[in-house]
């Protein structure tokens, strides 16, 4: 029975890798393809499904530019998840330490909320920056994204929502 168990589990663990973020990284990556068919103003901007490879590569970079972008709200949710497990941990009940867990709950949880809306609203213009070369670094150039998304921000809204 052990040996059945690890290879059910391992199979679990690589179903959920193999199928779950690399097909996320295959459509991913297709969608910045249709995205450059698009910017380049072809006919058919609807690519075929002919290039998983590439598709992948292209989907795997930009995934690494979101967790990149949200990189301080990863971090955010780390430290106040982290503080309020501490002083939930040192308190007893209905002390000082629920309090202070409350309060830093609240303030991490707006913080983080502040930081979504603003990288929901530089997605677009780091998308574009990104699909231009397929760069990660032109996609972490926060000066022209910023004014990128200054200049389109009707255009902007309308795509975050």
């Amino acid at each position: 029975m052990g040996m059945g168990l690890v290879v059910v589990v391992a199979s679990a663990i690589l179903s959920i890798f193999l199928v779950g973020i690399l097909g996320f990284a295959i459509v991913t990556g297709y969608s910045i393809r249709l995205l450059q068919n698009v910017r380049d103003g072809q006919p058919h901007p609807l690519p075929e499904w002919d290039q998983w490879g590439d598709d992948m590569k292209r989907g795997l970079k930009f995934i690494a530019v979101g967790i990149i972008w949200a990189l301080p709200m990863i971090l955010l949710s780390m430290m106040f998840g982290f503080l309020g497990f501490l002083l939930d941990a040192a308190g007893g009940n209905g002390g000082a330490p629920e309090i202070i867990t409350g309060i830093f709950a609240s303030l991490g949880g707006c913080l983080y909320l502040l930081y979504a809306l603003f990288v929901a609203g530089m997605t677009p213009g780091f998308t574009l920056a990104f699909a231009q070369n397929e760069k990660i670094s032109d996609a972490l150039q926060f000066t022209p994204i910023l004014n990128w998304t200054r200049n389109n921000l009707a255009e902007v809204l309308v795509a975050a929502l």
